[in-house]
This record gives C-alpha cells, structure tokens and sequence, in this order.
C-alpha cells in the first residue's frame, strides 16, 4: 500500500528476492508506471473500485484467497 519512495523500494526488493506476484496500490494513477518499472505485476488505484466494494475484498477476489504478506508504505492516510 502505497508506491512512493519506500513503496517502490518494498516493490524492488520484493521482486529481489523472488515474488512471484507483486500488487502495487495507490490513489495516484500516475505512480502505476513507476510501480511497474519497480516491479510491480498489478496496480490498483482503491478510488476506481466499484461503488461499495472494499480494497480487502477486491484483493481476497484479485488473488482467490488473499495476500501472504501486505506492507503499509502510505504516506497520506486520509
């Protein structure tokens, strides 16, 4: 969550050491490049989310099951 500075560096080493399927997730469109360059196999922006659909459930559905491991990396937690 999140795909600033530390983000992208979370992307990086998570590619680094073998992450089959990396989720990028920000509210900035515009960093859906960078997290790709960075490693990122998906990129979801939470706002674009149908109405009342929750990010947790969109990722349960996303990856059938759920994430091994999220790391939080927001800057702006409004």
């Amino acid at each position: 969550f999140g795909c600033g500075a530390i983000g992208l560096g979370v992307i990086a080493t998570s590619q680094l050491v073998g992450a089959s399927r990396i989720i990028a997730i920000d509210t900035n469109p515009s960093k859906a490049a960078w997290a790709r360059k960075f490693g990122a196999t998906d990129f979801v922006n939470p706002t674009t989310l149908p109405e009342g659909k929750k990010i947790q459930e969109f990722l349960v559905e996303l990856t059938d099951g759920g994430l091994d491991y999220t790391f939080d990396c927001t800057g702006n937690v409004g």
